[in-house]
């Protein structure tokens, strides 16, 4: 890919900070039937495609 299109100019990397978030560990226990011992980062990597949903959400809300 470099070779046909050259180094890259701009490389971002965004980065899901939510593993504090209390909403999206109310979201992750109520939709996975998780007990209220499980911490949300055992509920973001067990249901990771949920989570991705929440954080693709907030982003696109966010460049708007």
């Amino acid at each position: 890919m470099i070779a046909e299109y050259g180094s890259p100019k701009l490389f971002l990397t965004l980065r899901c900070a939510e593993y504090d978030s209390v909403d999206i560990a109310q979201y992750l226990r109520k939709v996975n039937n998780a007990p209220q011992s499980y911490c949300i980062s055992r509920l973001c990597t067990e249901d990771p495609f949920l989570y991705r949903n929440d954080f693709h959400t907030n982003l696109s809300i966010s460049l708007i």
